[in-house]
């Protein structure tokens, strides 16, 4: 179960990614539209996994999270279908309808360059849909009646044989206190099975729905708003290229260094740094001595 809830935030992640590569020219307010609606279909996901529809305060939080409008909550709780797919699908219509005009704009290429970039939101928002099903589905499969009770029957003769074998010790604090232990063992083994059947609740074994929802909110946030500016032709200062050759011995060998190298290559490389004097140090130096 907790591998698809992870599924989830990695689909969303994967959306946020692909926002940023083919959207990054664009408003924030094309990218947030694109964003809110595949968060609120997480929030929905699992704010109604107990088969009740979104209550009020659920909404707020969903509003007040700027993840949907109020007309936009009210269509959700008056849809008849699965609830996480209305918010999926508003976001591959937000993609759908920026890539196309990209397209018109776009002369080279635009019909091809329209399509690979649609495939890859919808193969995401797909991916998306099915974690969310998956997790719904699994839940929907409760233990079958004939296992759940012959799994009763077998703890209770278990208890009931070892019970009788230790009536024929002969030290009864031994006998209180061993199948005190064993009774606690497996009639807690069995409760906890059967707490865990449901992890989505307020149990304090329960799955945190909340930390779960931050963390995708705070990941995508953090995605779409960091910065990167290609290197192209050019390597960053402190840093050499495994692949040059000068003539025909190798710079420094193509296997990964061990940690101990690494960082002591890396220490290296700041302790030149700090010697050198920068660029700008240098001109203060020339302008001092003319």
């Amino acid at each position: 179960m907790y591998m698809h809830c992870v599924g989830v935030s990695g689909a969303i992640m994967c959306w946020t990614t692909l926002v940023k590569l083919h959207l990054s020219g664009h408003d924030p307010n094309v990218q947030w539209n694109c964003l809110r609606h595949v968060h609120a279909a997480a929030h929905v996901q699992y704010y109604t996994l107990q088969g009740a529809d979104l209550t009020e305060n659920e909404q707020n939080v969903i509003q007040g999270r700027d993840l949907l409008t109020v007309e936009e909550t009210r269509r959700v709780v008056a849809y008849a279908g699965f609830k996480p797919l209305l918010p999926i699908y508003w976001a591959l219509s937000e993609v759908k309808a920026v890539l196309q005009a990209d397209s018109l704009t776009d002369s080279s290429a635009s019909a091809l360059r329209y399509e690979l970039r649609w495939n890859e939101f919808l193969s995401a928002a797909l991916k998306l849909r099915a974690e969310c099903s998956m997790i719904v589905n699994l839940l929907k499969q409760p233990v079958p009646w004939a296992y759940f009770h012959l799994l009763n029957l077998m703890t209770f003769v278990t208890l009931l044989l070892v019970s009788y074998f230790l009536a024929f010790v002969n030290s009864w604090v031994m006998t209180t206190a061993v199948h005190g232990v064993i009774c606690l063992i497996v009639l807690g083994l069995k409760n906890l099975a059967g707490a865990m059947a449901d992890p989505f609740g307020d149990d304090v074994i329960d799955f945190k729905v909340e930390k779960l929802l931050a963390g995708m909110y705070d990941n995508s946030l953090a995605n779409i708003t960091e910065v990167y500016t290609t290197c192209g032709s050019g390597l960053p200062d402190g840093l050499r290229n495994p692949l040059s050759v000068v003539g025909a011995v190798e710079t420094f060998s193509p296997r990964m260094p061990s940690v101990k190298v690494s960082m002591q290559r890396a220490k290296d490389r700041r302790a030149t740094a700090a010697d050198e004097p920068s660029a700008s140090s240098i001109e203060v130096i020339q302008f001092s001595s003319v």
